[in-house]
């Protein structure tokens, strides 16, 4: 089956008066469904800016169906709960758009290579564990720290390479996803390290300014945060 690019159909869907449902998105985008569904869950996260608890639910989701294809499913399977659940206006409305532009720039170096590796079952089973790995690193990354965006990059250009049958997008997405990985367990250490070091040597009011500190810089990042969506 031929599909136009995939941008102008994502931005078709998106203007659309469907309900932006997960039964929508497969009924719209059929066996590309993985690759979209993972791409409309992490591409919040994947962001650069601090998003909220609200990724932390995206990448369980993402996890959860991960697991349909590393225990070899081949089509999307939506729990009826789910099925006429939309998704966030959040992700819709700011996220999707922003993440399109991106996505159209990167179709003009896409091409379809190695499709009959993707259909694979045994490539979709890794594709499937390559996906949870890192979806598990951005969700485990420090908060605030920014270390969960490398990750979640990963599995956005791993679901590229899903939805547009190009292998390349899909090794790049990995290789971007474990050196996020790699940085945030190095990073993670230096600063577990760190806060041991001065709590082992800092004085009672030096632990009090810290702490004291610590909670002003989480009001300040809450408080923009809920003035951007507003």
């Amino acid at each position: 089956m031929s599909h136009g690019a995939f941008s102008d159909e994502l931005e078709k869907w998106l203007k659309s008066k469907e309900p932006k449902t997960f039964e929508q998105l497969e009924l719209v985008f059929g066996d590309r469904s993985f690759g979209i569904i993972f791409l409309l869950l992490m591409a919040f996260p994947a962001l650069p800016v601090p998003t909220g608890g609200i990724s932390h639910v995206m990448e369980i989701l993402t996890v959860l169906i991960a697991l349909q294809p590393l225990f070899g499913r081949q089509k999307l399977w939506i729990p009826n709960f789910l099925q006429k659940h939309e998704l966030p206006a959040g992700l819709v409305k700011k996220v999707l758009p922003i993440m399109m532009r991106r996505i159209r720039w990167l179709e003009k170096f896409s091409r379809v290579r190695g499709q009959s590796i993707i259909k694979n079952p045994w490539f979709v089973s890794f594709a499937g564990l390559s996906v949870i790995i890192c979806t598990l690193s951005a969700f485990f990354a420090v908060p605030f720290s920014g270390l969960d965006t490398l990750p979640a990059m990963g599995v956005v250009l791993m679901a590229l390479a899903l939805i547009l049958s190009d292998i390349s997008f899909f090794i790049v997405g990995l290789v971007v996803g474990l050196t996020g990985l790699v940085l945030e367990l190095t990073v993670g250490a230096a600063i577990i390290v760190g806060i041991k070091h001065f709590f082992s040597h800092a004085t009672p009011d030096e632990k009090i300014w810290f702490a004291l500190f610590i909670v002003a810089v989480l009001a300040i990042i809450f408080y923009r945060h809920r003035r951007k969506n507003k």
